[in-house]
């Protein structure tokens, strides 16, 4: 039941919509996102280890000095597996006074199969402007991820993989 309502929230396609749950003041508001492949076309389905892109359009009301933007990626228990936030990479902007849009490049994607949630968040110094939970859903597919033939299986545990070396002694 969890995953269904999960499922019937995400409404990617007009975020500036008064049907959008969301929370925040408003100077600054999300108007379109999307998930960018390796072939830098949009898509929902995004092989594991694949290079992606989020696109990320903004419709300014009322300027706001230094903004800080931030991506959550969920699980399908509702769990925050990692989250880009532009303070963390010193990548603040002065001031935001027009409608603009914003790249969040994910070289890799850590993530095993399975269906994934974002959730989008920009404010001014603390104060939110804009918070959309669950704007986006989508699919990681398996893929051979290490080169040997086999793909990690996500029904041994686990939501990322990492890169790791065996040595026998």
């Amino acid at each position: 039941h969890y995953h269904s309502q999960l499922s019937e929230t995400v409404k990617p396609t007009d975020l500036l919509s008064e049907d959008i749950s969301r929370i925040g003041d408003g100077r600054i508001r999300f108007k379109s996102i999307s998930i960018i492949n390796s072939e830098e076309k949009p898509s929902n389905q995004i092989y594991m280890g694949e290079d992606i892109t989020i696109k990320i359009g903004l419709k300014v009301n009322k300027g706001i000095k230094e903004p800080r933007i931030a991506i959550y990626f969920k699980n399908q228990l509702g769990q925050t597996i990692f989250r880009p936030f532009t303070w963390e990479k010193e990548k603040d902007f002065p001031s935001i006074i027009e409608d603009f849009e914003i790249l969040c490049k994910i070289p890799n994607l850590p993530l095993m199969q399975g269906r994934y949630y974002l959730n989008i968040w920009i404010v001014e110094y603390n104060r939110p402007s804009d918070f959309i939970e669950s704007v986006l859903s989508f699919d990681v597919l398996g893929k051979d991820v290490f080169g040997t033939g086999r793909q990690p299986d996500h029904r041994y545990g686990g939501v990322v993989f990492v890169e790791h070396e065996w040595d026998f002694l």
